[in-house]
């Protein structure tokens, strides 16, 4: 019986980039029986370089161990372009997608298959990654990170990140974000964010010759009140994490109204003249000391209004203590010609009343209309007379209840009631002198 030896021996094989050898093929004898010489040949696959981006290029290198003479290579690919397919050293070009590629290498001896080698390539999204070293200057458009080394201009429009080294020079129009180190010169029209690192150790400095962040976005003015020689303005907050704060200018004269940075979303803009048209804006202002365009609104100044608190100690209609006069602020009789509202207390039903006339006198349409606006959580949430559908002569009197007031010269004034007890209403109350000028807020002191 004839006694056959098989001899395995595994190779150790060189692999570099990301490649792979394949199976290792034995050559039979004549007969189909494996010969107990060893084999000891290898295929060894390499690629430079192995970091690859779409269309990029790359050396692909086979290297033969102990295969001397009669050899011949096919060559195949799942992508790309070869520049030949016979040689032991040939380029390879990416497509122009992502993905990962099979490079395979087949080994012919004597028209024989001796082996084959795969190798896999990725092929990476970002085809803008740039790495330059050297005295290089680089004029680019597009592309989202850079490293950059040694004595290197670089003309960058638009991008996202850049880490700078060793006498770098920049000049950049739009990107995220700047790291810089070690006596770099950077030229900023518009960026984000921008780190420097000095290295105090070399006696290195960084210079920026010119940057700025982009401007705040434009604000929008919430509303504007007319007070007593005073405006009242209150605008939408900016969220951006580097905003600081706000001003506001007078368009009249040109000039800034605050003398500090405005930290909150209002104001209140002082020396107005009543009747006098005002045009101002506002702008945001971020941590750069840029500020947004300007909101602007137009206002005529506040007019003037007397303001203040009553007690009406007894409330019945033939009390002297039961009317209110709100053109001198005044306690007067229910019979006064120059009442404005009368207040009552019905014991029967245990009702406070609002009424704008004594009703011995009858309904007179000819005098104030009130309106009640329901509760209200301080007096300044009512500011202006609104009107509404419907209107009475007389109104229930509650606690923290706004009422407005339509007096028959068309001037308006508002109350709020703050205590009810036996005979004794008190209430804060406004008065806007002025015919026609609906504006209620009481004075802000």
């Amino acid at each position: 019986m004839r006694i056959i030896f098989i001899l395995f021996i595994l190779l150790s094989l060189i692999i570099t980039g990301c490649g792979q050898v394949l199976k290792q093929t034995d050559i039979p004898d004549k007969e189909g029986v494996f010969s107990d010489v060893p084999i000891q040949s290898a295929i060894v696959l390499s690629a430079s370089p192995a970091t690859l981006y779409k269309n990029d290029t790359t050396q692909l290198t086979c290297k033969l161990i102990n295969v001397t003479s009669n050899v011949s290579y096919v060559w195949e690919k799942t992508g790309g372009t070869f520049n030949t397919n016979q040689n032991t050293s040939i380029i390879w070009t990416a497509p122009n997608q992502t993905g990962t590629y099979n490079i395979t290498l087949k080994v012919y001896v004597a028209n024989s298959l001796l082996g084959e080698a795969s190798l896999f390539l990725t092929v990476n999204d970002n085809s803008r990654l740039v790495n330059v070293t050297n005295n290089i200057t680089v004029t680019t458009s597009i592309y989202e990170h850079i490293t950059v080394t040694d004595s290197i201009s670089v003309t960058i429009p638009i991008y996202e990140y850049i880490t700078l080294t060793n006498n770098v020079t920049v000049t950049t129009s739009i990107y995220d974000h700047i790291t810089v180190t070690d006596s770099i010169t950077v030229t900023v029209p518009i960026y984000e964010q921008i780190i420097i690192t000095h290295n105090v150790t070399n006696n290195v400095t960084v210079t920026v010759n010119a940057y700025e962040k982009p401007m705040p976005a434009r604000i929008v003015t919430n509303s504007v009140k007319r007070l007593n020689n005073a405006l009242y303005a209150e605008w939408y907050p900016n969220y951006e994490s580097d905003v600081i704060g706000y001003n506001i200018y007078n368009e009249g004269t040109g000039t800034k109204v605050n003398n500090s940075l405005i930290t909150t979303t209002n104001s209140i803009i002082y020396g107005i003249n009543n009747g006098q048209y005002y045009l101002y804006s506002v702008v945001a202002v971020n941590s750069a000391g840029l500020e947004s365009e300007k909101d602007t609104w137009s206002y005529f100044g506040g007019h003037p209004r007397i303001d203040g608190s009553a007690t009406l100690a007894e409330v019945d209609f033939n009390s002297s203590l039961s009317g209110f006069d709100f053109n001198t602020g005044s306690i007067v009789n229910s019979t006064n010609p120059a009442v404005d509202i009368v207040f009552n207390y019905e014991p029967g039903i245990n009702m406070y009343q609002i009424r704008n006339n004594n009703p011995a006198l009858g309904i007179d349409l000819t005098k104030a209309l009130i309106i009640d606006m329901g509760y209200t959580y301080d007096f300044y949430q009512e500011q202006v007379f609104e009107w509404v559908d419907y209107y009475y002569n007389y109104q229930t009197a509650s606690i923290g209840h706004t009422y407005l007031i339509q007096l028959p010269n068309n001037t308006y004034a508002k109350i709020r009631i703050t205590a009810l007890a036996g005979n004794y209403i008190t209430f804060e109350w406004a008065y806007q002198s002025t015919a026609g000028v609906k504006i209620l807020s009481k004075k802000i002191k």
